[in-house]
Parts: structure tokens; sequence; C-alpha cells
């Protein structure tokens, strides 16, 4: 009899139990995953033994109990140190073990210190052989308030507390609902009480990255300089004892350094963040650990919103600079997010012009619009796997078109499939949304810009669209969104996810040109345009707003309203740039 996996039961629909990926799970690019504990066909007639002795020795712990005396107050004496012996208080007698696949794996795989810090250990390690325990440490929650006007003073060090507040604000308006990394609420409970969800590491880095969204940032300018100097130098002393904490600090330092330019810096500090949540166990399933008090709601919860945040940014590095993501879909062993109704949370714009909201309330939808993330990005790991692997690329032409025509057709669902508040629609959107269909149109471009030069009327595959068209229509959608978001907010106000989308649209009007075919100046303007305004806030635009800038410059003509093609060094030194020389596949050398 075939056992369906967890999801294809939670969706109750057919599974054909392959492993490790069954057929449904495999099409969903999903974890897949199999609980054997809690199909009771296929409980063995050994596990039912085990659970009638384990029901008797409890019997027996009882009576004993109750007959009160020295053999209670051992039996007690035991249960207080937690020792599960085995021995009957009847006979000498040792009960059978567990069967091995029984074993709680979140329990086996994850350990606690005793002061609340949890650490992952594989099956092939020995280090809980020899990690010391130490005792279990109570600790105390403080009540949650939101009120910025109690928080702890000594934060406010060199900085006036009007600031501080005014950079937190701008940061949570603007930053934080794409990029959740952690519990906003929790993280201003802590920050009144110096709190575990609270430290002055991730105060300061997310202060350095707020100054971005400022009016008064300018690069060079000394505003930032004091909050990333600050974080930069506690870096040692939080890599020392790591916590929760220290990954949501690297993260925003790492998101940072890749606005201003210095991307190897914020590489390695994201797979610094990368690492520790790892030997934490953000991948690992807290449920059976919340049941039994090791952990709180609260430290789940904080948990998983920084595990898929450090899987976000992972993902987002990855397609940034077209390498391998450092974490495996086989490890996780959290179940994927799904959409699921959720009530609207009332946004609105925040400036710091007068310290107050402005603009029209808007209805955003935090957890639905991380799982929207998370199911492109996975989109997005299959394209690089699949168009852009070296090793992918020593396969046939047809391997090419079936994987082009599978990554296409799983874009087009993840589209249909967005909850109705996250379409696109001609109403005011939430400035995170709008991000996430930049992105979607991100993905169009690089699932088929390696074709552009096979489009066109050569493109003879019905079944699946013309790259060259698909992804000049992307492009202009792509500086369409950036502009309904210019109109409605401001791209002083834009995560430097901008520049790389942005950088996309002008690659793809620029190999147009390349290619010898007409491209319209005023979508290349308008790159130009909205690379401008990045500048201001994120210095890694700068390079590619100066080199479209040359080349605008050095080929309009006074009355040309089209640009022809240029030479191929003005281009590739764009291209290289951008992207590296890969920019197409070659077609000629690749077998049927």
């Amino acid at each position: 009899m075939v056992v369906a996996c967890s999801p294809c039961r939670k969706r109750k629909i057919k599974c054909d139990g392959n492993k490790p990926f069954c057929f449904q799970c495999k099409q969903r690019l999903q974890h897949c995953s199999y609980d054997r504990i809690s199909d009771k066909r296929k409980r063995s007639h050994a596990e039912f033994e085990e659970l009638t002795k384990r029901y008797e020795r409890a019997k027996e712990l009882i009576a004993a109990i109750a007959e009160g005396g020295k053999k209670s107050e051992e039996v007690v004496k035991m249960l207080q140190s937690d020792s599960n012996d085995s021995k009957s208080f009847k006979s000498e007698e040792t009960s059978p073990q567990v069967p091995f696949e029984n074993i709680e794996f979140e329990n086996k795989l994850l350990r606690s210190d005793g002061h609340g810090k949890l650490s992952f250990y594989g099956e092939t390690s020995n280090v809980p052989m020899i990690v010391k325990d130490v005792p279990k440490e109570r600790r105390t929650v403080p009540s949650l308030s939101y009120d910025f006007l109690r928080v702890n003073s000594t934060i406010f060090t060199g900085t006036s507390e009007e600031k501080v507040l005014e950079l937190l604000t701008l940061y949570f308006s603007w930053q934080h609902t794409y990029y959740n990394i952690f519990n906003k609420g929790l993280f201003l409970r802590d920050m009144q009480t110096n709190g575990p969800f609270f430290s002055e590491f991730l105060h300061h880095s997310i202060l350095s990255h707020a100054v971005h969204f400022s009016d008064q940032y300018e690069e060079g300018n000394e505003l930032n300089d004091p909050f990333y100097k600050r974080a930069i130098a506690m870096l040692p002393d939080e890599l020392e004892n790591a916590s929760i904490t220290t990954i949501q600090g690297l993260l925003l330092l790492a998101s940072k350094e890749s606005g201003v330019g210095n991307i190897s810096l914020g590489w390695i500090h994201s797979g610094i963040a990368f690492r520790i949540a790892i030997d934490l166990g953000l991948h690992l399933d807290g449920t059976k650990l919340k049941s039994d008090g090791t952990i709180s709601e609260d430290e789940d919860n904080v948990r998983q919103d920084t595990f898929w945040g450090c899987y976000i940014f992972d993902h987002g590095w990855s397609f940034y600079l077209g390498r391998p993501s450092a974490m495996n879909e086989l490890d996780i062993l959290l179940e994927f997010p799904n959409y699921t109704y959720e009530s609207p949370v009332q946004w609105a714009p925040f400036y710091e012009n007068d310290g107050e909201h402005e603009g029209e309330l808007v209805d955003f939808y935090p957890k639905n619009t991380r799982t929207a993330i998370i199911k492109l990005y996975l989109i997005l790991k299959e394209i690089i796997s699949s168009i852009y692997s070296q090793s992918f690329k020593k396969n046939s032409k047809q391997n090419y078109l079936e994987a082009l025509e599978v990554c296409h057709q799983r874009l087009v669902e993840w589209q249909a499939e967005l909850p109705n508040p996250l379409q696109y629609n001609d109403a005011i959107m939430h400035p995170a949304v709008i991000m996430v269909h930049t992105m979607y149109h991100s993905a169009i471009v690089f699932l088929f810009r390696p074709f552009f030069k096979l489009g066109g009327q050569d493109w003879t595959h019905s079944n699946i669209p013309d790259p060259l068209v698909k992804g000049k229509t992307s492009a202009n959608s792509i500086i369409d969104l950036l502009g309904r978001y210019r109109d409605s907010y401001s791209l002083r106000k834009i995560p430097n996810l901008a520049v790389y989308v942005s950088s996309t649209a002008t690659t793809v009007f620029l190999a147009i040109t390349s290619l010898g075919i007409a491209a319209n100046v005023t979508e290349l303007s308008t790159c130009r345009t909205i690379l401008c305004e990045l500048c201001k806030s994120w210095p890694d635009a700068n390079s590619i707003y100066k080199i479209l800038n040359d080349r605008l410059e050095g080929n309009i003509e006074q009355e040309a309203s089209v640009m022809t093609k240029w030479d191929d060094y003005q281009f590739n030194d764009l291209q290289d740039l951008l992207f590296g020389s890969d920019f197409y596949i070659d077609w000629s050398n690749l077998s049927p």
C-alpha cells in the first residue's frame, strides 16, 4: 500500500509515494516528507508491544508513588531529574528501546544548553556526547507594548532620541514589509526591557540600513557612520555567543553592503548568517519543542520568521550574483508556507518631513506576501539550476526547450494562484506587493533572456512564447511598476532590490539594440531616470547609471526617435559588468 506524503495528505490529493520527492511535491517545488509515526497503518507489532510495556511501567510508577515511603521518594526524585530509567520497580529486566525511526527528529537533532540556546547537530555528529549539560534557567517574558516613548534610553547614545525613532519608523515602513526577518512587535517590546528579541547589534544594524530611506542621506554622509561602525565593532562579540538577533543583524548589514556596492562583504556576512541559522536549527520544526515547554510560542514564531527571512535573502543573493544558494530544500523540515485567509493590516506611508504617516491607508497582507515571495524564489532557483548552471549547458536543445516550457508554466501558475489582494490591479498597491511583481517580471526576463537570439521570426515553438517579445514585455512592466512606485511613494523610499530589477530591464533594452533591432529611446531614457533617482538612496546604482547615461548621451541625435545597433564593445561593457559573459546560449553547438 502506497503511503502519501504529509503535504499530499494535507491537500487530500493523490500521491505516488516516491522518495525523496513524490510527483506532486516535485511539480510544486516544495519539501516532501513522510510522517511514519502518525501513520497508524505502519505501526509494527514491536512498536505496539513497546507502547504496552510503557503503559504498564507508568502504572507501576503511579502505584509506587501511591504507596508512599522510601520507594515513593525514589520514584519522585527519578522523575524530577528527568531520569527515564527503563528498569521496572517489580523486576530488574530492562525494557526494549524505542525503535530508532520513532525517536522525535527535532529532539534528536536540537540540543539546549540550558540557557535557552538551541544548537543543531546532524546524525553523523558526536558533538552532543561531549557537550556538558548545564542547569535550565527560567526566562521571564515582559508584557507587550508598542510605546516608542518607553524605550531603553541607553540605545540613544550619540544620537537624538527623535532621530532614532524616526529612522526606526522609516525602516518598518519601507524595508520590513518586504524583507520581514523578525517580529516587529516582539522587537519593540524587548527594546523597552532589553529582552531576548532585542540587541544593540540588531538595533544599530537596523539604523544603518534605515538611513538610506532618509531624505538627509547622501553617499558618504556622516549620518550613517555611527550606526554602521558601531554594528561592525560589535560583530566579533556577537559571533562569540551568536543568537537569533545576530542572524537578523547580519542579514541587514549584508543588505546595506550590497546597496552601497560592497558586494563581497555583503555576501560573506549573509553567509555567516545562514551558517548561524543552521547552527541554531532554525530549519527544523519546533512544534514538539514548543509543546513540551522547551521554547515558548513567541520564540517559535521568531525562529520561523528569521529562518524564512534567511531563505529569502539566500535565494535573493543567489539570483543577484548568479551563484548557488546555500540552503537545500531537502534539509528543511519546516512546512513551506502556503496561502491562507489573512485579515489585512492597515498600512500608511511614513515620511520624515513632519514625523507622521501620510497618504491613503492601504490594506497589507504580510504573511501571504511573504508566501508569494518564497514560492517565486523557489521557481527562480529552478531557473538557475536548469537554464544557467554550467552542468546543464552540456544538455541538448530539447532539454533546454523542456526546461523553458516547465519554468514558464510554473511562473504562469504562480501569478494565477496569487490571492486576489496581491494580484496586479489599478488601485493603490502596497510597496512590497509592487516589488513582488517586479521580481516576477525579472524572473520572466532571466528565463527567456538566453533565448533572445532565437526570437522574432525564427521562433517556431508555438507552445512557448517568443523569448524576445516576452522579455521586452516584462522589461516594460518593470519600469512601469517602478514608475508606479515613484508616483505613489517616491523612489527615495524603496528597497535596494529596485537597483537589481531596474538593471534587469535595462539589459533587455540594450540586448535588443545589440541584436540590430531598433529600440525606443524613451524606454532607455526611463531606465536612466529611474537609476538616477535610485542613486540618491543606493550608491550601487551609480556605475550602471553612469554607463547608461554615457551611452545615451553619445548615441542620441537631436531629432532621432530610435536607437540603432551599438558596437559590441559598448554593449559588452555593460553586459559583463552586470551578468558576466554568458549572455546567450550557444545554440549552434548544442545537440538536437
